[in-house]
C-alpha cells in the first residue's frame, strides 16, 4: 500500500495586492482550483481598467530550513491563492477565491476572507454578499465564521452542473457586534492561532462565482 504523503510544510505567506506581473500564477492557481477558468485578459481588465474591483494574492515565503514537496512548489512568484471583490452599489460582493491544492488545510483561505473583509470597509461597503455552490460545504463553514448568512438561493445556478447556489451577506459591517466578533478572528490569524476555533478552522473553501467585468454576477 502507497504511504501518505508527508502533511504540508509550514507556511509563511503575506496576503498582497495583486499585480499584473502575478496573472500567470494566478492562472495557474485557478486552472488548480476552479471549473472554468476566465476569459484571457479577464483578470489585466480588473487591475487595470475597473475602478470598482479590488484583487488580492496570498504569496508564500518559505520557512527557513524547511524543505518543499516537489507536488507543493509554487512558482517564483509564490503566488499559492487569491481573491477578488466588486462593489456593486453599497454592497461588496465577493467574486472569486482559491487557494492551490497543495497549500489548503493551512488557513489561507480564512486570511483571504479577512483581507476582502477589510477592503471592502475600507470602500465603505454596507456588507459583503456572494454565491456559494450548495454543496461546497467547506466554503459555507467558512464564510459562517465571518458571520456570513445564508439569504436566499439561485436555482440551478451554476451551467456546469445545474448546482444552486447558495446567497449569503454579512451582518452590516458597521455592527458592533459583528466588528468585535471580526476583530478576534482577524486577531486569532495575525498571532497564527487560528487553530483555536471551533474545529473547521482550516477550511479553505474554493469559490469560483464571479465573472469579469464587475456588473452582473453570473455563476459559472
Amino acid at each position: 500500500m502507497t504511504a501518505p504523503a508527508p502533511p504540508n510544510p509550514p507556511v509563511s505567506v503575506s496576503i498582497r495586492p495583486m499585480r499584473v506581473s502575478d496573472i500567470g500564477a494566478v492562472e495557474r492557481v485557478e486552472a488548480r482550483s476552479l471549473p472554468h477558468p476566465w476569459p484571457k485578459g479577464a483578470y489585466r481588465h480588473e487591475l487595470e481598467v475597473n475602478p470598482h474591483a479590488r484583487f488580492v494574492v496570498a504569496a508564500l515565503a518559505p520557512v527557513a530550513g524547511v524543505a518543499v514537496r516537489a507536488d507543493a512548489a509554487p512558482g517564483p512568484d509564490g503566488v499559492i491563492g487569491f481573491a477578488g471583490l466588486w462593489m456593486q452599489h453599497d454592497e461588496a460582493h465577493l467574486g472569486l477565491m482559491a487557494v492551490d491544492p497543495a497549500y489548503r488545510r493551512h488557513g489561507i483561505g480564512a486570511r483571504l476572507v479577512a483581507r476582502m473583509l477589510d477592503e471592502a470597509i475600507a470602500l465603505g461597503a454596507a456588507c459583503m454578499t456572494l454565491e456559494v455552490r450548495a454543496g461546497n460545504a467547506a466554503a459555507q463553514r467558512l464564510y459562517a465564521r465571518f458571520g456570513f448568512q445564508v439569504v436566499g438561493e439561485r436555482h440551478a445556478y451554476y451551467p456546469d452542473n445545474d448546482e444552486d447556489a447558495w446567497i449569503m451577506t454579512t451582518p452590516p459591517l458597521g455592527d458592533r457586534a459583528w466588528r468585535e466578533r471580526f476583530d478576534r478572528i482577524r486577531a486569532r490569524l495575525a498571532r497564527g492561532a487560528d487553530a483555536a476555533s471551533a474545529g473547521h478552522e482550516h477550511d479553505d473553501g474554493q469559490h469560483d462565482e464571479g465573472q469579469p467585468g464587475g456588473e452582473e454576477q453570473v455563476g459559472r
